[in-house]
């Protein structure tokens, strides 16, 4: 009983557990992509009561997204670097966590369904490299768990635009991330 409630606390402590004062890379990558896709957007989604956006952001963190975290970037993703460079582990990373999301365009009223495939993908290889540079940087699963929680209620909040606000945007955050992982591996 004892082996188990020390592995229970471990996996708590590699979920929650997070680098001191490294929680300021969660927010800023937080405010950034609330700043982009708010700007790009300028459009809410009224489909959606605003009262019911905390509930959508917990859901969004704790049952659909947020929780494979723990495979992907807890998991996946360290493997990964134990024999890759660090970039090329969250393009796989990505690329496979997209693929992954490909049932989701079977599914009848899917929001995936009125995007392209090929633009999910991309997204899901950024997206991957930013929640990786976030890992990197707390050496938190739950941090990662609440950006992509953030993400998914984002999505369902905005009317989401293609447009030169959003990729510059994305892009400045991956730019961001890219300067992010750089500079930890050279002070290191």
């Amino acid at each position: 009983m004892l082996e188990e409630d020390n592995t229970i606390k471990s996996v708590v402590k590699s979920i929650f557990e997070h680098r001191k004062k490294s929680l300021n890379c969660l927010f800023l990558f937080s405010a950034f992509e609330i700043l982009t896709i708010g700007l790009s957007s300028r459009e809410l989604n009224f489909a959606l009561k605003m009262h019911l956006i905390p509930l959508v952001f917990l859901r969004a963190t704790f049952i659909y997204g947020g929780e494979e975290e723990l495979g992907w970037r807890g998991v996946m993703q360290p493997l990964l670097e134990r024999q890759l460079s660090f970039p090329i582990s969250a393009i796989i990373t990505g690329t496979v966590w997209g693929i992954w999301h490909i049932p989701l365009w079977l599914i009848n009223g899917s929001s995936q369904q009125n995007m392209s495939l090929i633009l999910f993908l991309v997204l899901a290889i950024i997206l991957s490299f930013w929640l990786a540079t976030i890992y990197k940087k707390t050496q938190c699963i739950f941090a990662c768990s609440v950006f992509h929680g953030l993400t998914n209620t984002l999505l369902s909040v905005f009317i989401i635009k293609l447009n030169i606000v959003l990729i510059i945007g994305v892009i400045a955050m991956l730019v961001y991330s890219i300067y992010i992982w750089y500079y930890g591996e050279t002070t290191s």
